[in-house]
């Protein structure tokens, strides 16, 4: 591993070493380099205390950024670190922080207290690589398990348990039995944890390639989350559209659906509106408005998870125009991005085509091939058409000049244009949009 460790990174191991304490590079960057990662965020840890640590760096900039937790920061060239002294922690009374925490000259003491097996390995170039609880042995078997006792470890930190699935999502690993039993038994214990941790703990979750299989076999907790899941589980859809009930199509939907997160946001609760709005009739079961109440769901939830406004915004858009037809000619895409950006219109057309992967086979393309609408976005887009009034070759100005009367009349004949421009009836010309103009004021004589 010291081949991939930067000359700023053994330069601190050696400064703490060198002045008699132990140091270790510790955590996720150790399990990159073993899953032949490249490492990023690299956390030092060693048996010196943060006073003793100021004495090692008395000549670096040195923040204060966790010092009650033995934390703390050091700049060397340019390169920020943490590092934290060997620890035991105090009794957890919030499920969340240890209330003290106890400094220790044991690296396995250390190490007894982190998470799971995975992340409790460290490195040091001289010594070698240190695993007291099999991490090493669990990478090859793509196995997440808890250091110790499963229940004890959550009930210290609930956010473990969904940290648990978002490694089992993002790195294609299963969960042993101790671990999976108290995911499901320790899962109140997710009520405790804030709502801004979750949303950044859930945008790594659904980005992971085995999300959709892990909201599956973990259903009943992430209802705890999000109650709003628990009426789609089992939700039967008895129409020639599906094969899946609303739950099972949703999660065949995201593991269809590129890795972004307005992407899979919008899929996570784009039938969640289904349950509420169905009716059955001599014709079959209904759901008629369930993208507006999708919607509703999408950015209730996102506002209670305090995700910021752009996201929640985007989000709502893919859920609400999920299932419309907006996709099959030209003149619809360019309406389309009257309202929203290019990027937008593209990953609601990403939606539709997850969407569209866990329909019934008969009608994954009941709009029309997915290629053929993907190609006709990159043409329209590529195109830069005039789709605002403000884009008009022909102004509010040049409107006055030709006689017309400033004011309400004025904007509907702009928009008048506009509608021509977009529907390829005139050019944003000049010449073709006064001809238009004058089309117009004699068809209305």
């Amino acid at each position: 591993m010291k081949d991939v460790l930067s000359d700023q990174t053994l330069w601190v191991l050696e400064a703490l070493e060198k002045a008699g304490y132990e140091a270790y590079v510790v955590g996720g960057c150790v399990r990159d380099y073993l899953m032949n990662k490249l490492p990023h965020d690299i956390d030092i840890t060693t048996s010196a205390t943060p006073d003793e640590m100021k004495t090692v760096f008395g000549d670096s900039v040195v923040a204060e950024t966790g010092i009650c937790h033995g934390t703390l920061s050091v700049c060397v060239e340019g390169e920020w670190f943490e590092i934290t002294t060997y620890r035991i922690d105090g009794k957890y009374e919030d499920n969340r922080h240890p209330k003290d925490v106890l400094f220790s000259n044991k690296l396995e003491d250390d190490l007894s207290r982190r998470d799971f097996t995975i992340n409790a390995m460290a490195y040091n170039p001289k010594r070698g690589l240190v695993d007291r609880f099999g991490g090493q042995a669990h990478i090859q078997e793509k196995i997440i398990s808890t250091v110790g006792d499963a229940e004890i470890r959550f009930h210290e930190d609930g956010l473990r348990i969904l940290r648990a699935l978002r490694f089992a999502s993002v790195l294609d690993f299963s969960l042993d039995e101790k671990t999976v039993n108290a995911l499901h038994s320790c899962k109140i214990l997710l009520k405790n944890i804030a709502a801004e941790r979750i949303f950044s703990e859930m945008n790594a979750f659904l980005l992971g390639k085995s999300a959709g299989k892990i909201l599956q076999t973990f259903s009943d907790v992430f209802s705890i989350l999000f109650h709003e899941l628990a009426p789609m589980v089992g939700f039967e859809q008895r129409t020639p559209y599906h094969c899946y009930d609303v739950f099972l199509h949703t999660i065949q939907a995201l593991d269809a659906a590129i890795p972004d997160s307005d992407v899979r946001w919008a899929i996570l609760f784009h039938d969640g509106g289904k349950p509420a709005c169905y009716y059955r009739d001599e014709e079959g079961d209904h759901f008629k408005g369930h993208g507006k109440i999708s919607a509703e769901i999408a950015t209730r939830v996102l506002s209670r998870l305090k995700a910021d406004k752009a996201t929640i915004n985007r989000v709502k858009f893919l859920v609400l125009y999920h299932d419309a037809n907006v996709f099959s000619d030209e003149v619809k895409i360019k309406r389309l991005l009257a309202e929203r950006s290019p990027e937008d219109v593209g990953k609601l057309l990403e939606v539709q085509k997850a969407d569209g992967a866990a329909h019934a086979p008969a009608a994954r393309n009941r709009f029309g091939d997915f290629s053929n609408m993907t190609e006709r976005l990159q043409r329209v887009v590529a195109s830069n058409p005039c789709v605002k009034v403000k884009n008009l070759a022909l102004s509010g100005h040049d409107l006055a000049n030709l006689g017309v009367p400033r004011g309400k009349s004025m904007g509907m004949i702009l928009q008048t244009l506009l509608d021509g421009v977009i529907e390829g009836k005139c050019e944003n010309t000049k010449e073709s949009l006064r001809a238009y103009f004058n089309r117009i004021e004699k068809s209305s004589l």
